[in-house]
């Protein structure tokens, strides 16, 4: 049977439960923890349509979603909040699908640094043309966006030896997002054919 994990938690439809998948709240020096469920909270409701085999963990999961094609690692340098650190993120991933024209899923984990400031950890996956796919210029986006905030940033090409899935869900903090071309083919009546929650 398989397990519908909806904002951190598990539904069982062979029995009709639900039990709850938190982790325990990781330590971190500064204080201030976000469990699975919390950070679950920033994300849109995509995370009702994941679908893993009973026992898999959160790092299989992630490992085995998509075919990803670029490891990204984003530290800000000043402290702001983690909704307004997602909300850029998602910003960003908004203006490359739609300067792509293609859809972008992402795997995303945060952990908080000892001084408080978000760590982002992502898988990125693009959906069509991935060959033409300009990481330089994806770069350079997210720099435009976040100068303010002073992000140091690092694109790598994906290598499933090095086990991203596992480093990005270690702290609990993670989950899935989809950026969507807003193609015409996405917005009549039943909203983005990758999935209806992108946004």
């Amino acid at each position: 049977m398989f397990d519908v994990a909806t904002r951190g938690r598990r539904v069982d439809r062979s029995a009709g439960k639900t039990a709850s998948t938190d982790k325990p709240k990781a330590h971190r020096t500064s204080g201030r923890n976000l469990t699975c469920s919390e950070f679950a909270e920033l994300f849109p409701v995509h995370c009702a349509t994941w679908e893993r085999e009973r026992g898999q963990s959160d790092g299989d999961l992630v490992q085995s979603y998509r075919p990803w094609d670029w490891w990204l690692t984003i530290t800000f340098r000043d402290v702001v909040s983690a909704t307004f650190a997602l909300s850029l993120f998602k910003e960003w991933a908004r203006d490359l699908a739609r300067d792509r024209e293609s859809h972008i899923t992402l795997a995303v984990g945060m952990e908080l640094q000892g001084r408080g400031a978000p760590h982002f950890h992502a898988l990125l996956h693009v959906h069509e043309n991935a060959d033409a796919f300009d990481a330089r210029r994806a770069e350079r986006r997210w720099r435009e966006l976040s100068k303010r905030c002073g992000v140091k940033n690092k694109f790598e090409p994906f290598d499933p030896e090095r086990r991203g899935g596992d480093y990005l869900t270690k702290d609990g903090g993670w989950g899935f997002l989809v950026a969507c071309p807003r193609r015409p083919t996405c917005r009549r009546r039943h909203g983005c054919r990758v999935d209806p929650n992108a946004w």
